[in-house]
């Protein structure tokens, strides 16, 4: 199998650089002239892409950290690649997908290349921040909606969790595999970084529309109430059980410490009374170490007197003769408490009666694992200070200097062994390393640096998740004993706090009571909640009525339905809206009805429009000499205005302009009826008389108009062979007369307007038109036309223009 593996060896290096060489001289530039807006298919088949490369990559990760070997585990690691491989260029191809100028892509692409080079080199931590900038901000979230938004961001959670929980420590691999676990590992952490910044822009997304894009309103509803719900309760929740996991860790460690204190008390004072009451020192000593040795097996007892100190009890300590030092000066010093000596913390009491000294010592961590841990119910630890970095490349190298700084004292060999250990446990500290790991030898001139650790310590990491608590002692240093004081650390489990009202029920059924007031309480909670779900369900099924109403009614309208009403169900602001659609509905359905009348009415007038245009003249006359013309400009469809020439034989014309009083369509009614009258005129003879002409009409339409109807006409006959000109002017605005000499002349023999007193009279008037002259009929649309001010066009206007148009025809 080892020839095998070293065989595949340089295959298994090309296959591994291949990718890296591949990213780096093909794909980015062969992607970068495609990055264009993206596309949202695109973007989707990436992701899935993307999710698939991260379960791969977790399965072979696992794969590797199982201790495979052999074929087994290159096979595994050029899996491992292959998914880093393509999960990376899903990301590159996602962070080219935008146009060049926007979105920073040209720092992306950048980011990209620096990237590859560094992972070219194996620089793993380099290229994870680089390929990381490259990938993080990428405009192709914006294609996505909020809901395939909120998708992402569960998919990159799941991918963050996959590779980080329960990924296997790879480390022992590093010298075997070496470029390819750089790859893997590279990968790892870029997906990792990715699957926070995709949650990141989710969370923001979800703030942005916290509906994730569902269109039902009823659901949109729902939902908006279980957050409103859920998230305040869930904040309560982690409040309340963080405060309740401090607070109960913070009461324990206080309840701890008086613990500590109360049991060194009681050993202070059981060994005083019994240094008191026994005959003699040694049996004393025997006593404590039988009744303290029992409980704790690690205790010490040291007795004292005449000048000597021995240990009657227990292992040596390394410098256990500096405990004299402590019972001697007692007066000065704490008699009980925690006792920080030898590299280790003890529970002791020192005690000194008559020439006489006892000194009892417990390890801490018995006292606190067999006496305060149960009592407790958490777990008690000791802490030490953080040590600083050392300044020695290996405890080989501190080891030596610390010997050379002994082996230059010249002491007895008991003293030094106590000043050499306190000497160097000084300098070991203003290295920031602890006193533990400094241990001097009994008998040999030297120091010895443990590499163990100190299993009574705990990292400051606990400090503040935990519950503290300052205990009292003494404690040893270069310059003797003196008081102190020591960090206690109480942690209890989550889960043993959470439920600890209810597992000591059968050991307290007085617990009985506050478990019944929490399930009162949750009964109460349940016929909120029942009410709050009914609430949503009720505006739920209120709000989609009403939308489905108003979404048949404006589908109704698009049909042209104006008739369709919605039925009213309910009374809130949507059924109002629709309210307010249905009287929108029925002003539509009136208006349409108008706008049918009204077509009707225009196309009725249409009618009589095109009929009035053919009771006027069609074309001017041809009358030999003359030049006659005429038109007439209704101010709506039809008018009461009037105009004609009418052939009267043998060279007679009768030339005819009236006004009816009103406009629109009785005006035109009434001119049709004075028009009749007037075709009904005998007009036989040489020249019919005007003034008889008049009388007759007028007659005519006194009986046929209503009161306060009335018109006014201009009749005028014309012999054309000689010119004469006689007319009647009943009440019309008068007709000028321009000579061919420029004197203006006004027609106004006649009488009264027709049609409004019968038995009118009507003079006759009589004028010669000559060659050159110019004679004008008009009504009063033209001398009392208005300008935007409101003035008047008038007769003087009209005299001046005809005045200057001699030379016209």
């Amino acid at each position: 199998t080892g020839r095998r593996i070293g065989g595949m060896l340089p295959a298994m290096a090309l296959i591994q650089h291949l990718p890296v060489i591949a990213l780096m001289l093909g794909w980015l530039p062969l992607w970068a002239p495609r990055a264009v807006a993206p596309d949202a298919g695109r973007v989707r088949r990436a992701l899935v892409l993307l999710l698939g490369s991260a379960l791969v990559l977790r399965l072979a990760l696992a794969g590797l950290g199982m201790g495979l070997g052999g074929v087994g585990l290159g096979a595994t690691l050029i899996v491992a690649q292959a998914a880093a491989v393509m999960l990376l260029a899903t990301l590159a191809r996602l962070a080219l997908t935008a146009p060049w100028r926007k979105g920073g892509i040209g720092f992306r692409f950048l980011s990209l290349a620096i990237g590859a080079l560094l992972l070219w080199n194996g620089e793993r931590s380099g290229a994870t921040v680089m390929l990381s900038l490259a990938f993080l901000r990428a405009p192709w979230l914006g294609v996505l909606r909020t809901g395939e938004r909120f998708r992402v961001v569960m998919v990159g959670l799941a991918a963050v969790i996959a590779l980080v929980v329960g990924t296997p420590d790879l480390e022992h691999l590093s010298s075997s595999l070496g470029y390819g676990l750089v790859l893997v590992r590279v990968a790892r952490g870029v997906a990792i970084v990715c699957g926070v910044h995709a949650v990141l822009a989710g969370f923001k997304a979800f703030t942005t529309d916290p509906s994730l894009g569902i269109r039902r309103v009823s659901l949109r509803l729902t939902l908006s109430h279980v957050l409103v719900v859920t998230v305040p309760l869930l904040i309560v929740l982690t409040l309340w059980v963080s405060s309740a996991y401090l607070g109960v860790n913070a009461d324990r460690a206080l309840m701890a410490g008086r613990l500590v204190e109360r049991e060194a008390t009681v050993l202070e004072t059981s060994t005083r009374a019994t240094l008191v009451a026994s005959r003699s020192p040694e049996a004393a000593a025997r006593a404590m170490a039988a009744v303290r040795g029992a409980r704790w097996p690690g205790t010490r007892v040291y007795l004292g007197r005449e000048g000597a100190f021995t240990r009657m009890h227990g292992h040596a300590i390394d410098g256990e003769r500096a405990l004299a030092w402590w019972a001697s000066g007692l007066d000065s010093l704490r008699d009980h408490g925690v006792v920080d000596f030898g590299g280790e913390r003890w529970l002791g009491a020192a005690v000194r009666d008559s020439g006489r000294a006892l000194v009892v010592l417990a390890p801490i961590g018995d006292v606190l694992d067999s006496t305060l841990t149960p009592i407790m119910g958490a777990d008690l630890v000791m802490l030490r200070p953080r040590p600083l970095e050392a300044e020695f490349d290996s405890l080989g190298e501190l080891s030596s200097a610390l010997r050379d700084s002994i082996d230059e004292l010249d002491l007895p060999e008991d003293t030094a062994d106590s000043i050499a250990l306190a000497r160097v446990r000084s300098a070991a500290r203003s290295l920031g390393l602890p006193d533990s790991i400094v241990n001097a030898r009994q008998r040999h001139r030297g120091v010895v640096l443990a590499s163990g650790r100190d299993t009574l310590s705990a990292p400051l990491v606990n400090f503040g998740l935990t519950g503290q608590v300052q205990v009292r002692g003494v404690r040893f240093t270069p310059d003797g004993w003196q008081d102190d004081t020591f960090a206690l650390s109480v942690r209890a489990s989550l889960p043993s706090i959470l439920s600890g009202l209810f597992s000591k029920v059968r050991e307290n059924p007085c617990q009985l009571v506050p478990v019944a007031a929490l399930g009162a309480l949750g009964l109460l909670l349940l016929p909120l909640f029942s009410t709050n779900l009914g609430m949503v369900r009720g505006m739920g099924r209120s709000i989609t009525g009403a939308i489905r109403a108003l979404r048949e009614g404006a589908q109704a309208f698009g049909e042209g339905r104006l008739d369709h009403r919605i039925p009213i169900e309910g009374d809130d602001d949507l059924w109002d809206a629709a309210q307010r659609f249905n009287e929108m509905a029925a002003g539509l359905e009136q208006a349409r009805e108008r706008e049918q009348e009204r077509a009707r009415y225009e196309n009725e007038l249409e009618v009589a429009r095109r009929i009035q245009a053919r009771l006027l003249p069609s074309r001017p006359p041809v009358v030999v000499g003359y030049d006659v013309a005429g038109r007439s400009d209704s101010a709506r469809e039809v008018g009461g205005d009037y105009y004609d020439h009418l052939d009267l034989g043998n060279g007679r014309w009768l030339l005819v302009v009236a006004d009816v009083s009103g406009k629109g369509v009785p005006a035109a009614l009434l001119m049709s009826g004075f028009r009749a009258a007037l075709m009904s005129q005998d007009d036989a003879g040489p020249m019919p008389e005007p003034d008889r002409v008049a009388s007759r009409l007028n007659e005519f339409l006194v009986a046929s108009v209503e009161p306060g109807r009335f018109v006014t006409a201009f009749l005028g006959f014309l012999d054309a062979p000689t010119g004469r000109f006689v007319y009647v002017n009943a009440g019309h605005n008068p007709p000028l007369l321009r000579r061919a000499g420029g004197e203006v002349e006004m027609l106004r023999e006649g009488g009264l307007i027709l049609g409004i007193l019968p038995g009118s009279t009507f003079e006759s008037g009589s004028t010669t038109l000559a060659d050159g002259d110019v004679l004008v009929l008009y009504t009063d649309g033209v001398t009392e036309g208005a300008d935007a001010t409101g003035e008047q066009w008038g007769e003087e206007r009209l005299i001046a223009t005809l005045s200057a148009s001699h030379a016209g025809s």
